[in-house]
């Protein structure tokens, strides 16, 4: 389980991407990495987006990315 955190957090770190490419890129459901998203939450600062180009798929709506300590 920690390897995919870390592969989920590596695909994301200031990159927005909508939770279907997430899901992609990473092998895995759209409710899995959701579940991710929600435990990374817990420790780094995720920012979620309602309305966003996601910079895999190029399509407008809500994506996910974490952001980095200044």
């Amino acid at each position: 389980m920690p390897d995919r955190a870390a592969l989920i957090t590596a695909l994301i770190e200031n990159h927005p991407m909508c939770l279907a490419c997430w899901a992609a890129k990473a092998n895995m459901t759209a409710a899995a990495v959701r579940g991710y998203i929600e435990r990374l939450a817990k420790t780094v600062i995720v920012e979620q987006m309602p309305s966003e180009t996601c910079r895999v798929c190029g399509t407008d709506g809500p994506t996910v990315s974490i952001l980095r300590g200044q």
